[in-house]
């Protein structure tokens, strides 16, 4: 019998716009990375300063320049790039790099 392979890479959630939450891992703390159809492509990864503090992870290229985002008057701290733990079924399945402006 052929065992069924998942088509993620790490556990993942449905919305109902067709956008779809990834579950990754950080220092044991569980958080998602959304994606969206709907939403205007940023330039790259966007992570929120509260998260990156918890997790106490280093910024680099710190900054504080001015950024808009969806009609929204942001604020570019930094940079991260770590490595995160997949989820899957509730168990750690491996590791990706993860990047990020914060």
């Amino acid at each position: 019998m052929a065992v069924l392979q998942p088509s993620h890479v790490t556990m993942s959630y449905d919305g109902s716009q067709g956008d779809r939450e990834f579950v990754v891992a950080c220092k044991g703390r569980p958080f998602s990375v959304l994606t969206a159809p709907k939403f205007p492509t940023p330039p790259s990864t966007l992570i929120d300063y509260n998260l990156v503090r918890a997790l106490n992870l280093q910024m680099t290229d710190l900054q504080c320049a001015k950024f808009r985002y969806g009609g929204k008057k942001l604020r570019i701290l930094g940079k991260i790039s770590t490595t995160v733990q997949c989820v899957l079924n509730g168990a750690p399945a491996g590791n990706l790099h993860f990047k990020a402006t914060v």
